[in-house]
This record gives structure tokens, C-alpha cells and sequence, in this order.
């Protein structure tokens, strides 16, 4: 029984190798473009942070 799986298993994988690969690579693809998306997201919010607290300073200044 476990030589059947293991045939047809390993005939899925070879009749739809490109299918799998093209998909892994769909999903690395995607990864790459959205976790460092939402990496920059706090990034830009510090700096706005930042950007707002030198205004204050000015202005107190002034």
C-alpha cells in the first residue's frame, strides 16, 4: 500500500514538476514584495514622527 502512494506521488511530481516550481516561485516572489512592505510602513512612521517633533522644536525656538 505504501508503494502505491509513493508511486503515484512521485508520478504527480513528475507530470506537474513546472506547476509546482512556477507556484513556489509565485510565493517567493509575493513574499519578497510584501514583507519588506510592511517593514517600511513603521519606518516611514518614525520618520514622520521624528519630523513632526523637529517642527515643534523650530517653532518653539522661534
Amino acid at each position: 500500500m505504501k508503494e502505491e502512494i509513493k508511486e503515484k506521488l512521485q508520478e504527480f511530481l513528475e507530470n506537474n514538476k513546472w506547476q509546482i516550481v512556477t507556484i513556489v516561485i509565485a510565493i517567493i516572489v509575493t513574499l519578497i514584495f510584501v514583507l519588506p512592505t510592511k517593514h517600511s510602513d513603521s519606518d516611514t512612521f518614525e520618520i514622520s514622527s521624528s519630523s513632526t517633533s523637529q517642527i515643534s522644536k523650530v517653532s518653539t525656538s522661534v
